[in-house]
């Protein structure tokens, strides 16, 4: 049933347009103009259409920032997860893509591993198609018209809730006008990249299509030097390419004057060898030094003659840490931090890399010009399947043979909306919109020889107690490669989510320089979950009946253990925002906006500790917001936006500094606050002479999170213990120090924001000729920077990212008949910068982390006919 929705509603909304002939077509239903292209009446207006009709950006009361086609084509934006390269207020982080988070102004998605149960803040929206998977975020662009990224709340206008912005994506329609346009580029690291459409009329001017490709491919950015599991990675491949297929198809019935159509088709198709992490440092921790990474290594190494492992890259820095101990409490970690030579490009991960996955999408977009406004509407199914594989442990050590999430998600999306004016002063947009996705997840994790010695605490007084009675300590059960050799878990995750809202919004000009716009939405969500998780292999107890069977069980259960529950709750929520719009002058606009908005509530979906809720909170969200947009002369632009965002009940990531059961399970930090100021400029100093820039200040911190997971270097940090008692003699059950479960990281910052983040781009002209063609020679630059920020929720300062700056350039012509040949060239000055940090599963100290691209250059021809 659900799948006749495309065909029923296109159909119901064609036979009503009979009805309706001649009516005056609306301003939102054609696009004669290109969206970001200039006019020539005013060369320097941009049309905008993030509230859903075509706009000036200038004169637009939220903040919003527009990059065109072109300007992603020249800067070699490749896909929404550089758009950051543009627009500093974003921040993106993919250490592969399902692990991808869209973030803006800080806020949006959890940062760190991807949890399923929890909801995206960030909206990513291509076409008006609420696209809810982060992961589709790494796809090439195909034929884009503009992106433009909205920054604050947004909920009165768009189908699908959001907290911290959209990124709308529009891609260029099909025209009447046959048109042809290609692009080719090719690079060092053997990268080549085609992408080609081809648009026109079928039949008259009532059928019109168009046809989209994009296709990349590059070598590896890592050299791989160790063989792995049955030879899947040769010693000398290389990892972290790039392999992409995309498709588009378009066909617009243009079926009277006043009603038209527009069916959509995709499919995309990525085969990567990749995202593999390389060692970065080892961190100092409060556990014994046979339980520290170096000891660890040298513990394995003893135990297997001839091995003589040691991580593939040379050390650059070593140093003994040691603090002293009060009261037989260690003031601070103990051990040894060292520093790898990260950026010789090189891993010896032992398990086959692989960030495969299919999207493909299908959409019917109807508008009718009809009574006051126009009536639209969007019904979209979208499909994405993930086939992972990697090696979580990073090094080339048997600990975590496999640990590969596929995932495969199925989404329909219907949203109906009616835009127009009552009166002459008074505007709307009123709209319903309903989201259903199914999510079915089956992630296996499989143990190797290494993961006893690796995971297991090997003092006697630790443990291991079965139910019949038998016990094993630790000192043999770390020490017996079979234990947990092919101990294999596998989650079966299925997740269903049901969204329904009602929007809507008023504009209302009071006089000609007021403006008043309030906007309400009412939503309602329901989720549920079903999760199982059993575990097989492992040592057999018959193998080995001299340790016992419950106690062989009982070991391999504090490492992986079946844990199962459903979970099924509902929510509902009215959220809403007012906006004053003042005219001072023609040239300069401001407003104010106050919002509320929410995140539902959240559903861990990937096993959860003890005791700790299977629903997540939702996040309450207060948000105010202030600007001012000004032309302070022809050509130049300035404007400014200061904001402060407050959340209760945030929702984050947390992952555990062990093995166990958890790849991170979700948690609420009681008190978030986001404020800043965002500053965006442009201006054609001469015609031959345009720079534009931004740049953005953003305080994030956690207000309060007493209960935060330890950083690395805290793992297994001792405090008293609380329920000590005196009167008893100090044993195991009553010991005298614990080791500290949570941390108080109240006035940390938010991992993944920069204090600091700015862009910069300028470009000359000059007319001239090229091979008896008449044009422009042009040259351009772009630098994009950021200060430091964490990679870590806990503020690790090992996990401290070193602020960057990254240079770009081209130099070219553009001909007047419409083909551009340049030269480019991506991170000119070679630097070396982390995009992700994170740590090795299981506490050992070992830091990884995602390394930023090199330096990249080669050339583009293009052209249109």
């Amino acid at each position: 049933m659900t799948r006749s929705v495309l065909a029923t509603t296109s159909a119901a909304l064609a036979l009503l347009s009979l009805a309706v002939p001649g009516a005056a077509l609306a301003q939102g239903v054609t696009q004669e103009a290109p969206l970001a292209t200039e006019r020539p009446d005013r060369p320097d207006e941009v049309i905008v259409t993030a509230r859903r009709q075509k706009e000036d950006l200038q004169t637009v009361p939220i903040a919003v920032s527009v990059v065109s086609g072109a300007q992603l084509a020249e800067s070699g934006i490749s896909s929404v997860l550089k758009v950051e390269e543009a627009v500093p207020s974003i921040q993106i982080f993919s250490s592969n893509p399902r692990n991808t988070a869209l973030n803006i102004r800080g806020l949006g998605t959890t940062f760190g591993l991807t949890n399923d149960g929890v909801e995206v803040g960030v909206g990513l929206y291509v076409d008006g198609v609420f696209w809810s998977r982060p992961a589709q975020a790494a796809l090439d662009f195909i034929d884009i018209e503009q992106v433009e990224v909205l920054r604050g709340p947004q909920g009165t206008l768009y189908g699908k809730n959001t907290t911290a912005g959209a990124i709308n994506v529009t891609t260029r329609r099909p025209t009447f006008i046959p048109e042809t346009n290609f692009e080719l580029s090719y690079g060092n690291y053997g990268a080549v990249s085609a992408k080609a459409s081809v648009s026109g009329p079928i039949w008259g001017d009532r059928i019109a299509g168009r046809l989209s490709f994009s296709g990349s491919q590059r070598d590896g950015l890592l050299t791989q030097v160790n063989r792995g599991q049955g030879g899947a990675n040769n010693t000398g491949d290389d990892l972290n390419d790039a392999n992409n297929l995309g498709l588009r198809g378009q066909l617009l019935f243009d079926v009277t004057d006043s009603f038209e159509v527009l069916v959509a088709v995709d499919h995309t198709r990525q085969r990567p060898e990749g995202y593999a992490q390389v060692p970065v440092r080892v961190a100092p921790t409060y556990r014994t030094a046979n339980r520290q990474f170096f000891g660890l290594i040298d513990s394995i190494n003893a135990t297997n003659p001839g091995l003589n492992y040691a991580v593939p890259v040379r050390e650059i820095f070593r140093q003994t840490v040691t603090n002293p101990t009060v009261g037989g409490i260690p003031t601070g970690p103990n051990g040894i931090y060292a520093e790898f030579d990260a950026f010789a490009r090189v891993t010896d991960a032992d398990v086959p890399h692989r960030s495969y996955q299919d999207i493909n999408g299908q959409s019917v977009t109807v508008n009718w010009d009809i009574g006051a406004g126009t009536l639209t509407s969007i019904t979209a199914h979208r499909h994405w399947e993930w086939y992972p594989a990697n090696d979580r442990d990073f090094i080339g050590l048997p600990i975590t043979t496999a640990s590969n999430n596929r995932s495969s998600q199925d989404q329909w999306t219907q949203e109906i909306r009616y835009a127009g004016d009552l009166f002459e002063k008074l505007g709307f947009v009123v709209g319903a919109y309903y989201f259903d996705q199914e999510i079915r997840t089956r992630n296996t994790q499989s143990q190797g020889r290494a993961a006893a010695r690796w995971l297991i605490d090997p003092r006697a007084s630790n443990v291991y107690r079965g139910s019949d009675g038998t016990t094993l300590t630790g000192d043999v059960a770390a020490f017996i490669p079979e234990l947990l050799d092919g101990l294999t878990q596998i989650q079966f995750v299925d997740t269903k989510t049901t969204s329904a809202a009602l929007f809507g919004q008023l504009e209302w000009s009071v006089t000609d320089q007021l403006r008043i716009i309030p906007g309400v939405r009412f939503n309602y969500d329901e989720k549920s979950t079903d999760y199982d998780s059993p575990v097989t292999g492992g040592l057999n107890p018959a193998d080995r009946p001299d340790l016992g069977a419950g106690a062989i069980r009982a070991a391999q259960n504090s490492i992986l253990s079946r844990q199962t529950y459903t979970a099924q709750t509902d929510d509902t929520n009215i959220s809403g925002q007012l906006t004053v719009a003042y005219d001072i002058a023609e040239n300069l606009n401001t407003y104010l906006t106050y919002a509320t908005s929410f995140k539902s509530f959240g559903l861990n979906v990937a096993g959860v500790p003890a005791n700790t809720p299977v629903v997540v909170k939702p996040e309450s969200v207060r948000h105010v917001e202030a600007g001012f947009k000004s032309q302070p002369f022809r050509g130049a632009t300035f404007n400014v936006t200061a904001f402060n965002t407050d959340i209760e009940d945030y929702q984050t990531v947390v992952v555990a500094n062990v093995v166990g059961t958890l790849r991170g399970y979700l948690a609420n930090a009681e008190e978030v606050r986001v404020r800043g100021v965002e500053i965006d400029a442009s201006a054609r100093l001469t015609d031959a002479f345009r720079v534009s820039g931004a740049l953005a200040y953003n305080d994030a911190k956690y207000v309060s999170f007493p209960n935060s997971p330890l950083p690395i270097e805290q793992t297994g940090r001792p405090i008293p213990n609380p329920a000590y008692n005196p009167g008893l003699p100090t044993s195991a059950t009553n010991p005298l120090t614990i080791t500290a479960p949570f941390v108080d990281v109240s006035g940390n910052r938010l991992p993944g924001v920069s204090e600091w983040a700015g862009s910069f781009n300028a470009e000359y002209r000059r007319p001239g000729a090229f091979l008896g063609r008449d044009g422009e020679f042009f040259a351009a630059g772009d630098v994009t920077w950021r200060t430091d920020f964490s990679s870590d929720p806990a503020g690790s300062k090992y996990l401290e990212i070193e602020g960057y700056s990254l240079l770009g350039g081209r130099i070219g012509f553009r001909s007047s008949n419409g083909w551009d040949f340049y030269v480019w060239g991506r991170n000119l000055a070679d630097t070396e910068y982390f995009e992700i940090l994170a740590t090795q599963s299981g506490g050992s100290g070992l830091v990884v982390g995602t390394l930023g691209d090199p330096r990249t250059f080669g050339v583009t021809l293009r052209g249109q006919f």
